[in-house]
């Protein structure tokens, strides 16, 4: 059950969960698909706060409300990365898209009569 944050006062189960030590990294793996919602997810797996210095987690920021018990937010960092972690479309390959998108091609001109120039907007995705 987490303590703080979005999951407050919420069980979580993710499953079985195991924490793997390879060449002085812990990770923990769960069974069940589960976004870090509470530093609980980890401490379950025997993760001690206290004793380390850097904490890795995929999740879009639903972890920081929980992990601010251990972390300032200034020392919380969130990276545009593939995944479903991006808020950053312009990291992703599209293809078969409609156009134009919003915010991916910026702001159209949605008063224009021209038909929107695909190549000009987004050569690489010809």
């Amino acid at each position: 059950t987490a303590r703080h944050g979005v999951a407050r006062e919420t069980p979580l189960s993710q499953g079985l969960t195991v924490a793997l030590h390879i060449d002085g990294v812990t990770l923990v793996v769960c069974s069940r698909r589960l976004q870090a919602l509470a530093v609980e997810q980890l401490e379950i797996a025997g993760v001690d706060f206290a004793r380390i210095r850097t904490v890795v987690v995929k999740s879009r920021g639903h972890y920081q409300a929980s992990f601010c018990e251990f972390f300032d937010r200034g020392q919380m960092h969130d990276i545009a990365g593939t995944g479903w972690t991006s808020e950053d479309l312009t990291i992703w390959p599209y293809r078969r898209i409609k156009l134009p998108l919003y915010p991916y091609f910026g702001d159209p001109d949605w008063s224009s009569a021209a038909p929107f120039d695909f190549a000009r907007a987004a050569p690489d995705l010809r």
